[in-house]
């Protein structure tokens, strides 16, 4: 590769992931009654998307994808995994903290071999308006897992808490977060109207 290609290709990276966000997510078991399985390092990925919007009623929601494939393995090889957050009010100055309960969180893993669905115990986001129209932060949230667990899981076959925490850079588009939302909420998992769950 000429030293003009790599230029180009340098001046061209930051473009992409400016158009589609980004994120990085890391899952720890806290399982208490094994510890090999599970890893006891932090199993992370790099999210190739990641967006805020304003819902109809003005709150503010997040969306991430995670997508790692492995071509030695073919279509067993791909990995997603799908976080989203229904908020509250986007910040009113530079930044603020958002509780995650039930409602707030949804994390989908998918694969080939392995379907596994997680909801919060309880949690923290901190959004920050930093740079035009994208939001950065941080989250940390404490999990339970509530689907089966497929055979190349990264975590036990009986599967005890996980905390999920990541650091993101959120761009606004309203349709394609939305559509992740969406699968978040495949299932039976859509969340309740606001103010009538827990």
């Amino acid at each position: 590769m000429n030293t003009r290609a790599i230029l180009l290709v340098l001046w061209v990276m930051p473009l992409a992931t400016g158009c589609t966000g980004s994120a990085r997510v890391g899952f720890v078991s806290l399982n208490s009654q094994a510890i090999d399985p599970p890893r006891v390092e932090p199993y992370e990925l790099a999210a190739q998307e990641c967006y805020w919007w304003l819902d109809d009623a003005g709150d503010l929601n997040l969306a991430l994808r995670c997508r790692r494939s492995n071509v030695l393995l073919g279509a067993y090889g791909h990995l997603d995994v799908e976080i989203s957050f229904a908020l509250d009010r986007p910040p009113a100055g530079s930044g603020r903290d958002y509780p995650l309960r039930h409602r707030e969180v949804r994390v989908v893993v998918r694969s080939a071999l392995q379907h596994q669905r997680f909801t919060p115990i309880s949690g923290i986001l901190c959004v920050l308006v930093k740079d035009g129209d994208a939001r950065h932060g941080s989250f940390r949230i404490w999990l339970n897992t509530v689907a089966e667990v497929g055979l190349l899981s990264f975590l036990p076959q009986r599967p005890g808490p996980v905390l999920c925490y990541g650091t993101f850079r959120a761009v606004h588009n309203r349709e394609r977060g939305q559509a992740i939302l969406l699968r978040t909420e495949e299932g039976g998992w859509a969340r309740p109207p606001k103010g009538t769950g827990p």
